[in-house]
Formats: C-alpha cells, sequence, structure tokens
C-alpha cells in the first residue's frame, strides 16, 4: 500500500466520523493555529513569553482564508506574561484550560458568540479583576474561575443553566453574587473560599446547592434559601462566621452534615416543619445560637448537631410527648458555669408537658464546671458524648430506666470516681467512659449483654466489676495504674449482696505499678493472665477457697519472690509463674497432682523445689532456665516428664524415681553444671538432646531398657569421659556424641545396625572406636574431626581389623586381642588405606597377629616408627617414616604394662628414611635385617652394639654422608653390599680379633684411600691380609673421634606418653615429643 492510498482512507474515516480533517499549522504573530479542510481554525498555543494578543477573526494561507472559530486546549496556559487579550466574534468555544495561570491577564472580553467557558479556562488568573460574560453562554465549567483572587465582580447572564464544581472557588475578592434563574443546581464547591462575598441571590430556579458550596465564605451574612430548595448538601455554609441569619425554606427535607457548622454569628434559626433530619454537626460551634426551634416532623438527629452551641438550651419535643434534651447551654444565663444541674422530668411548651426520656449527643458536653448532674427515672437513653469532656463531674446516679448508654458518652470526665451501671442497661457503646482517668470501680450488671470497643479505655485506676444472676460477682478487668487492690468480699449494688468469687481472664493483667493485693477467702477461682506482667507484685497470698488457678497467672510478675499455693489447689497449670525472675522458694502443696508445661520456666532466683508425692507429670519446659536450681528430688509418684522440663537449669545431680519411663527430648539441655545422673532401669526412651550442653557430665550409664540413643542427646557434652552403651541399642542418632571432646573410647554393642550422621563428630580425644559387623550403616561425618582414634571392625569369625585412623593420631598401639562382650576378638589385619594422612603419627605397635600387612600401609606417615610385637615378648623395629630425622631405638617397649624387649631392626626398616642423621641402636638388638639402612643419605655416623654377629646384605647401602662406622667386636660376618656407596666415609673402626668374614663388594664404592681403618693393635697384620679389609691405604690400630653432631634450632611444642596422653613434663617410659619446626621424635625416659 503506498503512502498516498493510506492518507486517502485516513481522509475518509476522518469524514465518515464526522470530524474535522486537519490540513496544515500556521504560526503568526506569536500564535499558532490548526486548520482544517472546513476552512475554519482553532488557535492552538502560543509563545510563552507573549504580553498582548489580538486574535483575527480570519487568516490567510496560500491563497485560502480560514475562519479562528476556538481557542483550543491550554492554548495560553502559563503565558504569565499576557496582559491583555482580543478574542474575535467568530469564536464560539473556549478550550479547557485555554488561560489557565495566566497571571498577568487583567480583564477579558468573551464576545457573543462564546457559547461555552470550559473547565479551569480562567483558573489561577491571580490578576483577573473583572469579566463579562456574554448571553449566548450556556455553560460555566468545573474550575473556570477558581484562584481568581482579584476578580471582584461577575455578572452571570439568564443564558447560563450550569456553573461547574469549584466554578469560583477562592475568588477572594467576589464581594456579591447573583445567580440567574437559569441555574437549577449550585454544584460541590462553587463559591467555597470566596471570603468577600457578602451577599448571594439564589433564585426560585435552583433545587439543589451542592457540597460546600459557600464553605468559608467568611462575609456572608445572610442567607435567603428560595421555596424550590429540596436539598442542602453537607457543609454548604460551614465557616461562614458573619451569617446572622438564614431562611430555611418548607421545601426543604434534610439539613445535611455540618450545613451551617462553625456559624459562630448566627445567633437563631427556624427550622420548618418539612425538615425530617438534621445531619451530625449540622450546627456544630455555634456558639451565638441561642435559639432554635426544631418541629415535631423531626425524627433524626445526627452525633454534634448542635455540639459547641454553649448558649443555646434546646430540647427536641415529640408528637410521642416526650422530648430529648438536646442542648444544656453552658454559658446561658440560666447555667452559666454551674456546679449543678438538675434535669426536669417534664418541661412545659406551647402549654402542653413534655417527658423528658432523652440526653441528646453533646447535651453537656465540654460543661467542664459540672460536678454533679440529677438524671430523671424518664429517661431511657444517654446520647452520643452527652457528658463528654466534663473534667469536674465527680458522681452521677444513672436511674434504673436508662437501657443504653451511647458512644463517648462520659468520656474525659477525669473526675468521676465510680460508675454504677443500673440493671436496667443493655449496651454501653464505644469508649463511653475512655479517659475517666480517675474512675476507681465500676459496677457492670448481668443485663449488659454488649460493651463496645473502648469502653473503659484510659481508665487506669479502676477495678470492674461484673455481676451475675446468681448473685455472685466477678473481678473482669483492672485499670494499668492501679497500685493496691483490696479486694472486698461482698458488693452492695441495688440493695442485694453480691459476693465475689473469682478474678477472670487477664484481669489485672498489665497492671505493672501493682505492688499489693488482697484477695479474700470468698474468692474460687483465678483465671488465665490474671495478674501476667505484674511487674511490681512482690508478694501475694492465695486463700484456701481457692480451687482453680490457670494458665500464666503470675506470668512475668519478676519481683514476686515468694508464693505459697493452698492445699486447694490440685495442678500448677501452664506458665503459670513463667519468667518470675525474683521467685526464691514455692511451696507445692501435697494436693497437687500435675505441674503444667512452662510453669516455673525462667525462674532464675528458685534455688530448690520439693515436689510432693502426689505428682504425676510434669510438663514440657516445667523448670527450664532455672538457672539457681541446683538440686531437685523427684518423687516416685512421677510417670511423666516432658520435653525440656530443666532446659538449662543449674542442676549438679539428678537421681530419677523407678517410676521414670522416659526422658524427654531436651529435657536437660544446657544444664552446664549436671556432673552426674542416674538413670532407672525403667527408663525405656532418652529422647533428643536430652543431655545436649551439659558440659560437666563426666559419665553415664544408659540402662539395658533404651533401645536407641537419639538426636543430639548427648551433644557438646564435652566433660563426658565414658558412656556404657547397653547390648539392647539398635541405633545411635544423628550427632548423638557430638563434640564430647573428652570421650575416650567408643564400644559399640553388638545390637547397632546404624551409626547417625555426624554422631560422633570432633570428639578430638577419642582414642579407640571398636565397631562390630552388625553395624551396617555409617552416615558421613559420624566420626568427623576424631583425628587420634583408632578405629577396629569386628567380624562374625571372632577376628578383627584396624579399618581407620585419625588425621592427627600421634600413636598407635594395636593390640593382639580385644575383649568385646565377653569374647576375644584376634586382630589379624590392618586396611591397607586405614593410615591414610596420619602426617603426624609417631609409633605404632603391631602384634604378631597380624599376619598380612601391605607395604603401603604406612605410606603417608613419614616421621612414625612401627614396632612389630613377637609372641616370645620381644619386638623389632619394622619401618620407619621417610622424613624421620633420628632415632633411639629403646631397649624395651612398655605396652600396657608388658615389657618387649626390642631385638632387630627388620628388613628395610630405614629404607628410604633419606632425612635420618643419627641412629641409636640399644645393645638388646641382636639383628640387624636386609637394606635396613639402605638409601639413607643423610645418615652420618652408626654405632653397632656388640649383641650384633652379623650384618645383612644392603643394610647400609648406599648411606651416601655415613662419615662414621664402629663395628662391635661381636660380629664375624658382613653380607654382600653392606656398605657399598657410602662415599662420604671417612673413620670405620671394627673391634673384632679375628676380621669378619666380608661377602662379595662389601664396601664397594668407598674411597679407600680417603678412608682410615682402625683395628685392635694385636690385629692389625690379620686385616692387612684379610679379603677386602686389605683394600684400605690406611689400616691404624687405636680409636679416633670424628663429630657428627648437628645443631638445631627446633624447640618442644608439647608431649605425649606411648598411648597418646598429654602431659606436662617428662615420665618414664617413651615420650613422644613434637617440635616447633613440624616434626615429631620419639625417646626414652628413665
Amino acid at each position: 500500500m503506498t503512502i498516498y492510498k493510506l492518507k486517502i482512507m485516513l481522509l475518509l474515516a476522518v469524514m465518515l466520523c464526522g470530524i474535522p480533517a486537519f490540513a496544515d499549522e500556521l504560526s503568526q504573530n506569536d500564535l499558532n493555529f490548526k486548520l482544517y479542510d472546513s476552512g475554519t481554525a482553532e488557535v492552538s498555543s502560543s509563545k510563552s513569553s507573549i504580553r498582548t494578543a489580538d486574535i483575527p477573526e480570519k487568516i490567510t494561507y496560500e491563497g485560502k482564508d480560514y475562519t479562528v472559530i476556538s481557542i483550543g486546549r491550554s492554548a495560553f496556559s502559563g503565558c504569565k506574561s499576557l496582559a491583555s487579550v482580543t478574542i474575535p466574534n467568530s469564536v464560539t468555544t473556549i478550550g479547557y484550560r485555554a488561560f489557565n495561570d495566566c497571571k498577568s491577564l487583567v480583564s477579558i472580553s468573551i464576545p457573543k458568540s462564546v457559547t461555552t467557558i470550559d473547565g479551569q479556562t480562567f483558573r489561577g488568573c491571580s490578576s483577573l479583576t473583572s469579566v463579562a460574560i456574554p448571553n449566548s453562554v450556556t455553560s460555566i465549567g468545573d474550575d473556570a474561575f477558581s484562584g481568581c483572587k482579584n476578580l471582584a465582580s461577575v455578572d452571570i447572564p439568564n443564558s447560563v443553566t450550569s456553573i461547574g464544581e469549584y466554578a469560583f472557588c477562592d475568588c477572594e475578592s467576589l464581594a456579591s453574587v447573583i445567580i440567574p434563574n437559569s441555574v437549577t443546581t449550585i454544584r460541590d464547591d462553587a463559591f467555597s473560599g470566596c471570603k468577600s462575598l457578602v451577599t448571594a441571590t439564589i433564585p426560585n430556579s435552583v433545587t439543589a446547592i451542592g457540597l460546600r458550596a459557600f464553605y468559608n465564605c467568611s462575609s456572608l451574612t445572610a442567607i435567603d434559601l428560595p421555596n424550590s430548595v429540596t436539598t442542602i448538601g453537607d457543609q454548604t455554609f460551614r465557616g461562614c462566621s458573619s451569617l446572622t441569619t438564614v431562611t430555611i425554606p418548607k421545601s426543604v427535607t434534610t439539613i445535611g452534615n455540618g450545613v451551617f457548622s462553625y456559624c459562630s454569628s448566627l445567633v437563631s434559626v427556624d427550622i420548618p416543619n418539612s425538615v425530617t433530619t438534621i445531619g451530625s454537626d449540622a450546627f456544630y460551634d455555634c456558639e451565638s445560637l441561642a435559639s432554635v426551634t426544631i418541629p415535631k416532623s423531626v425524627t433524626s438527629i445526627g452525633n454534634g448537631a448542635f455540639k459547641g452551641c454553649n448558649r443555646l438550651y434546646l430540647y427536641q419535643y415529640k408528637k410521642d410527648g416526650t422530648a430529648t434534651l438536646l442542648n444544656a447551654g453552658i454559658y446561658s444565663d440560666e447555667i452559666y458555669r454551674k456546679e449543678m444541674f438538675n434535669i426536669p422530668e417534664k418541661v412545659l411548651y406551647k402549654d402542653t408537658y413534655y417527658t423528658v426520656t432523652g440526653i441528646g449527643s453533646d447535651a453537656f458536653s465540654g460543661c467542664k464546671s459540672l460536678a454533679t448532674v440529677t438524671i430523671p427515672s424518664s429517661v431511657t437513653t444517654i446520647g452520643f458524648r452527652a457528658f463528654y469532656n466534663c473534667s469536674g463531674l465527680t458522681s452521677i446516679d444513672i436511674p434504673n430506666s436508662v437501657t443504653s448508654i451511647a458512644d463517648r458518652a462520659f468520656q474525659n470526665c477525669s473526675s468521676l470516681a465510680s460508675a454504677i451501671i443500673p440493671g436496667s442497661v443493655t449496651s454501653i457503646g464505644k469508649n463511653a467512659f475512655k479517659d475517666c482517668s480517675n474512675l476507681a470501680s465500676a459496677i457492670i450488671p448481668t443485663t449488659v449483654t454488649s460493651i463496645a470497643d473502648g469502653t473503659f479505655s484510659g481508665c487506669d485506676k479502676r477495678i470492674e466489676y461484673r455481676l451475675k444472676s446468681d448473685y455472685t460477682a466477678y473481678i473482669s478487668e483492672v485499670g494499668k495504674s492501679v497500685k493496691t487492690a483490696d479486694i472486698p468480699e461482698k458488693i452492695t449494688y441495688e440493695e442485694k449482696d453480691y459476693t465475689v468469687t473469682s478474678i477472670e481472664n487477664d484481669a489485672f493483667k498489665g497492671c505493672n505499678k501493682l505492688t499489693f493485693v488482697t484477695i479474700p477467702g470468698s474468692v474460687t477461682s483465678i483465671g488465665n493472665n490474671a495478674f501476667r506482667d505484674c511487674s511490681s507484685l512482690a508478694s501475694i497470698t492465695i486463700p484456701n477457697s481457692v480451687t482453680s488457678i490457670g494458665d500464666n497467672v503470675f506470668r512475668n510478675c519478676s519481683s514476686l519472690s515468694s508464693i505459697t499455693i493452698p492445699n486447694s489447689i490440685k495442678s500448677i497449670e501452664e506458665s503459670i509463674f513463667w519468667n518470675c525472675r525474683s521467685l526464691a522458694s514455692v511451696t507445692i502443696p501435697s494436693a497437687v497432682t500435675s505441674i503444667g508445661k512452662s510453669a516455673f520456666y525462667g525462674c532464675s532466683s528458685l534455688a530448690s523445689i520439693t515436689i510432693p508425692n502426689s505428682v504425676t507429670s510434669i510438663g514440657d519446659n516445667a523448670f527450664r532456665n532455672c538457672s539457681s536450681l541446683a538440686s531437685i528430688t523427684i518423687p516416685n509418684s512421677v510417670t511423666n516428664i516432658g520435653k525440656s522440663a530443666f532446659y538449662g537449669c543449674g542442676l549438679v545431680s539428678i537421681t530419677f524415681p523407678s517410676s521414670t519411663k522416659s526422658i524427654g527430648e531436651g529435657m536437660f539441655w544446657k544444664c552446664r553444671s549436671l556432673a552426674s545422673v542416674t538413670i532407672p532401669s525403667t527408663v525405656t526412651s532418652i529422647g533428643k538432646s536430652a543431655f545436649l550442653g551439659c558440659s560437666s557430665l563426666a559419665s553415664v550409664v544408659i540402662p539395658n531398657s533404651v533401645t536407641s540413643i537419639e538426636e543430639r542427646t548427648f551433644y557438646g557434652c564435652s566433660s563426658l569421659a565414658s558412656v556404657t552403651i547397653p547390648n539392647t541399642i539398635t541405633s545411635i542418632g544423628e550427632s548423638a556424641f557430638q563434640n564430647c571432646s573428652s570421650l575416650a573410647s567408643a564400644i559399640i554393642p553388638s545390637s547397632v545396625t546404624s551409626i547417625g550422621k555426624n554422631a560422633f563428630k570432633d570428639c578430638d580425644s577419642l582414642a579407640s572406636v571398636i565397631i562390630p559387623g552388625s553395624v551396617t550403616s555409617i552416615e558421613d561425618g559420624a566420626f568427623k574431626g576424631c583425628d587420634r582414634r583408632v578405629e577396629y571392625r569386628l567380624k562374625s569369625d571372632y577376628t578383627a581389623y584396624v579399618s581407620e585412623v585419625g588425621d592427627s593420631a600421634l600413636t598407635a598401639v594395636i593390640p593382639e586381642k580385644i575383649n568385646y562382650e565377653e569374647k576375644d576378638y584376634t586382630v589379624t589385619s590392618i586396611k591397607n588405606d586405614a593410615f591414610t594422612g596420619c602426617n603426624n603419627l609417631a609409633f605404632v605397635t603391631i602384634p604378631s597377629s597380624v599376619t598380612n600387612l601391605e607395604s603401603t600401609v604406612f605410606k603417608d606417615c613419614n616421621n612414625v616408627f612401627v614396632y612389630r610385637l613377637t609372641g616370645d615378648y620381644t619386638a623389632y623395629v619394622s619401618e620407619a617414616g621417610d622424613s624421620v630425622l633420628s632415632a633411639d631405638i629403646p631397649e624395651k617397649l612398655d605396652i600396657e604394662g608388658t615389657d618387649y624387649t626390642v631385638t632387630g631392626i627388620g628388613d628395610d626398616a630405614f629404607s628410604g628414611s633419606t632425612d635420618l642423621v643419627s641412629i641409636a641402636i640399644p645393645n638388646s638388638v641382636t639383628s640387624i635385617g636386609k637394606n635396613a639402612f639402605r638409601g639413607c643419605k643423610s645418615l652420618t655416623s652408626v654405632v653397632i652394639p656388640e649383641s650384633v654377629t652379623s650384618i645383612d646384605d644392603y643394610t647400609f647401602y648406599g648411606c651416601k654422608s655415613l662419615a662414621s662406622v664402629v663395628i662391635p667386636k661381636s660380629v664375624t660376618s658382613i653380607e654382600k653390599w653392606a656398605f657399598a656407596s657410602c662415599s662420604s666415609l671417612k673413620k670405620l673402626e671394627c673391634k673384632a680379633a679375628t676380621p669378619p668374614v666380608c661377602k662379595a663388594l662389601v664396601f664397594n664404592g668407598i674411597n679407600k684411600r680417603n678412608c682410615t681403618l682402625y683395628v685392635p693393635k694385636e690385629s692389625l697384620n690379620a686385616y692387612k691380609s684379610a679379603p677386602q679389609w686389605k683394600d684400605f691405604f690406611s689400616i691404624e690400630t687405636g680409636i679416633k673421634a670424628v663429630s657428627t653432631s648437628t645443631s638445631a634450632s627446633a624447640i618442644e611444642v608439647e608431649r605425649y606418653t606411648i598411648d597418646g596422653t598429654h602431659i606436662a613434663s617428662p615420665q618414664n617410659g617413651i615420650n613422644i615429643i613434637r617440635m616447633s619446626d613440624g616434626t615429631v621424635k620419639k625417646v626414652l625416659v628413665k
């Protein structure tokens, strides 16, 4: 589709819809025009700085004339410098906001051709002083002249039928207005805020006047409403403070809310018989109003209709012969500053007596000097705010005829001391007695079925009594500022005695100034939360008549130090003493059978308590956070103890009675002082977190009756050194023993099939763990952080193996047998990766029962010494770590009280220990195996003891730093390659009288020119002729010392015994020492 065709189609659409087709735009003399194909034009906009505007009747464009017929939307809006404008007779429409905010425009002449002045056309033209509206105009739009503060006069022609909302709002200089007969409605806020308006003429054509039409026209002195008006909108004349007279026609049926409110100069008003309703606040604060006639036609008068009419003494007379006191006129000559007022039972009006049956809304509102008032027995209703703010009123006698007390009736009667509600009353309105700050007592009969919200709000000194049909009474509510309460045994009401039998739910709740209360012997029950949050209450005596005390009764009574519970009480309910931080002692009577949930929760000063034999159950959290409670005796009668019952208590020890069947969840959680606990065999379950955080608990025996150890049961019991797990346990739950940092061993019984996640996590003192074959599931992290443990797995054939060793283990003394459940299990193997990552391991002994040992078992243990034990109580060094610096081999090993003599160094024992500098071999050693020191390239010297008779193959092969060797006289043979490639050897001392027999290449690779051979004097010639010995160039007699000492800056950091126990100073036997450079060495202390 071409652009040309599209234009044609759009043109046709516009023509068919009846919309003028837009042709072009033209700018001329600071004005912009829109031109239409119909030959007409519109002023669309102007230059913002324009000062004068002479709008032409016609404009010519490209040889064609266009007639200007309209001033468009916002055409001159915001042209703040525009002072004058000429509008030609061709213009018929002035658009929306056309001259809005033209603040310099002083006057304007609207031609007779204009029919409509649109909304906000001249809004904010604050310099506009006058405007002539021609007879052609039929409507003045909303806000048309609003804010024209200097507009002093305006002539509205008879052609106008409609004046829009806010049309002349805030025209503060407008002094008078005549509304023509053509107008039928004056819309909302049409003249509101016209402060200078003195007169307003409203014609007979007007039937309705909108909301706030003349609001705040403070200079308006009189208004004559025509008979045509049927409706006067809310607040129509509000704030017309100069209005002295008003004529309300008989056509009006309703006077709306606030219509004449704040008309402070209005002296009198005559309400016609047509009116049936007077709205709320209709004449509010008409302080000069002294005379009002209310016809019998009025059936409804809204709240506050005459409030603040302080000179008006007014009754409403009704067709049924009754009257309602509407206003007491507190500044009238009759009762000005009167302290006492007697409402008559009958009043005379036009020769007829009317019975006074009601006190209307705001009738005495603000009578601050009024001290007493007499209400006759004819009165049945007390209206809205009837005595509001009567701050001097000290007492009031409400007659038995009154059936209802309306909202806010006595609000702010701050001197009123008591309120006795008669038995005739069925309802009390919202905030009826609100802020009666000195009200001490309120008696409410059973007839009252409805008490609205806030009835006694702010009556903080009152005690409120409710009466019942059986002539009993109860305390229903007490003000928050009450300091003492002497509750009477009886209340006299309407010549009858009512016995006080109960204190109801929440009665004294939040009375934080209450220090003392007396409860009479007539009271039998105290309801839930009755004294809750009474933080200043120090003591209270509960009489024997009380048989029930509800939940939370003394909760947060933080000053309560002692209490005696009477024998009549059978149960201590839930949270009754919650957070009574000062409660040091309490006596529980023998009649009590249960202690409820959280009963003594947070009683941090409670040091001891005696639970009588009558108690059968202790509820959840019953003594939680009783941090001073060091001891408690639980009687045999108790069969159930709830969750967290003693959480956070200061208990040192606890003995459960034989009647106990379960230890609830979290029962002793955070009892940090609990050192011992005796669990009877009747207990079948121990709940989750039961002993969590009991950091002083040293040992515990779990009876055979228990079948499982739940989650976190002993979590954080950091002093727990031993625990006996019976053979009835089938599972150990998640984190059951986590952070039991003193636990040394864990023997899992054969009944256990699963060990939960983190069960023994961070038990960093755990040295030994025995796991039976029955365990089929060990969850992640079960032994995580147990870095010093040796873990044994048992098998069905009564053998065992080492399955895992903690990364931080220093020693591992592996037994030959493990006694488990009265049976011996022989340790026969070590899992190949059992010692993986044990970088700090220094000492291991392996019994002779271990027959199958992989060569890579200790591949990561670079500082270890491994000893193999034999059946004849001898041992030999079987392996040493690659990073061992020195080796002081002991003569004997003390293994669990048994001495093993070290008699040998096994094959390959130190092979690959490339950092080994020195070695001390005891005289107990009789054999040194093949390759024993092969490749120890840092070894500088060696003295072979007298007990050795032969030196095996490759024993010192490749010890390239070896400078000195002493061979004892006991050696008779040296096997092949024994000292080969010891290229740094400088001194070789052989004490044997007969040169030992040397196999092939014993000294191969030794520079025999640089190495001196020292031999016994008498054997010199024998060595010079013996095979391989004779190859040394220098063979001498005597001993020459060669220094092999090395300096070391490392210092000792910590020391352990051979079984891994930390020690502060050396102890006899083998000591394992960790050095500051990270190395570990072993020494024998004698």
